[in-house]
């Protein structure tokens, strides 16, 4: 086999392959990509003139440090696990050329050691932290909605139904006026569960990338015509995936985000999405991680788990150690569970 990689620069290039690979992110794709403000690759493995893999890269400039980290990536044609070694080889050297202190690879593999055995051959060991989900909550849209409900968990179907019986309105867009209703639902979820929230220049830019390519929803569920609950929902070709949520504190006591989810699913399929992907979930044997009630909420619509790869780093310049130890700490204190030994 006679592989050679090479940059790939035209989007419909990017956009064919990246239909053609399953499982898939929008992370890989095109538009993710002009979405970055960082420098960014876009790699190409070739077998004589055929595209056999590809990856997106972004070279991203911490306080800690300089990386390269390849989200979800990269995409791989079933059976094409050559293709893995050339790239990570030319991620590798492309580290050493924009002289990086290391390299991140969130793969979307599943979680199988011969999918780690590449990344172990080329020096690579698993991360403090995971970057993106590591296990992922899936539903299968290939059946009918009345199938849907029944596979759901009681509780779930009776919210869904009470949530509509007391007058929950869930309508989507992707307007301007949305955005700054779901930005303020937003704020006021991150202060009440105490996390760092995005940007509202950084949602803003999302969705006008997104948009360009008719990716992306924005779900608003009102009651009594304020809005109590939103959803930020991206579509590729295959897969939606639920990516940003948000709620006022009245949004629980009335249902809003189990009809929200419902709804959100139902346009899934009638675009022709193969699966909801609910995004990430916390270990089953963890029910004291931060995402614990989360995943219950997200599981009670039926589903399926995919445990992926996890995150892998691998070191070019000393200053990656301080990098590690620093991540293992936080990882720790903001209780992820990484051991010493990830």
């Amino acid at each position: 086999m006679n592989l050679s990689i090479k940059p790939i620069t035209n989007k419909a290039d990017w956009q064919i392959f990246y239909e053609a690979v399953a499982p898939d992110s929008f992370l890989q794709t095109f538009a993710w990509g002009e979405f970055q403000t960082e420098q960014i690759f876009r790699l190409g493995v070739y077998d004589a003139n055929n595209l056999i893999g590809a990856a997106l890269v972004i070279k991203i400039k911490a306080r800690r440090g300089t990386y390269l980290l390849c989200p979800h990536g990269p995409l791989l044609l079933p059976q094409a696990m050559t293709a893995l070694q050339a790239l990570l080889d030319a991620i590798i050297e492309l580290g050493r050329t924009e002289r990086v202190d290391f390299i991140r690879i969130a793969p979307l593999l599943p979680a199988d050691p011969k999918n780690v055995a590449p990344f172990t051959a080329g020096g690579f060991k698993r991360a403090p932290i995971h970057v993106h989900p590591e296990l992922s909550w899936i539903l299968d849209l290939q059946v009918d909605e009345e199938t849907l409900l029944k596979n759901m968990r009681k509780t779930t179907r009776y919210c869904i139904r009470k949530a509509e019986k007391d007058g929950v309105f869930v309508r989507s867009s992707t307007n301007q006026t949305d955005l700054e209703i779901f930005w303020n639902l937003y704020l006021e979820t991150a202060q009440r569960q105490h996390f760092t929230p995005f940007s509202k220049n950084y949602l803003e830019r999302e969705l006008s990338v997104f948009n360009q390519s008719d990716m992306v929803k924005i779900f608003i569920a009102e009651y009594q015509g304020k809005p109590i609950a939103g959803a930020v929902v991206v579509f590729t070709a295959h897969e939606a995936f639920y990516h940003q949520g948000a709620s006022a504190s009245i949004a629980n006591k009335l249902n809003a985000a189990y009809l929200l989810q419902w709804e959100a699913i139902k346009l899934a399929k009638l675009r022709g999405c193969q699966k909801y992907n609910f995004w990430g979930i916390g270990p089953v044997d963890q029910p004291n991680h931060p995402w614990a009630g989360l995943s219950l909420f997200k599981q009670g619509y039926g589903g399926q788990a995919y445990p992926y790869v996890p995150t892998q780093d691998k070191a070019l310049t000393w200053r990656y150690s301080i990098n590690r130890l620093i991540e293992l700490y936080r990882a720790k204190q903001r209780g992820y569970g990484r051991s010493p030994n990830a």
